[in-house]
């Protein structure tokens, strides 16, 4: 293994995996009601996604709403972090999400970053 390699394998390592979303409120039967005109979709809205980041690869849009990671439903930005924290950069994830009244399952394969949850 050359000195690249060894840097590289080291950084994976070293870190915990990274979506690159930022997330609104979880929503519950008003907000998605208001949002999407039916009461049922829940899950995390997509606010914006990192430029070039691992959800923009995947397709992850702004408007999207994170509804399941890794077949787990998603409650809270938290519920997403805890799934993405157990991976590495370069493992890949499932992340279904809703859009325009379909749901969609993305193979989207991690990157770096650091994950910051905000709270209101």
């Amino acid at each position: 293994m050359n000195a690249l390699e060894e840097m590289v394998a080291q950084a994976i390592e070293g870190n915990a995996g990274y979506l690159g979303v930022i997330t609104g409120e979880a929503l519950g039967p008003r907000s998605s009601e208001l949002f999407f005109g039916i009461d049922s979709v829940r899950g995390m809205l997509v606010e914006s996604v990192d430029d070039g980041g691992a959800a923009m690869r995947a397709g992850i849009q702004p408007g999207d709403v994170i509804t399941r990671v890794q077949g787990t439903k998603v409650i809270d930005g938290g519920n997403i972090m805890a799934e993405v924290r157990n991976k590495k950069p370069g493992d890949t994830i499932e992340v279904e999400v809703y859009r325009q009244g379909q749901t969609l399952t993305l193979p989207t394969t991690l990157g770096f970053g650091q994950a910051i949850i905000i709270e209101p």
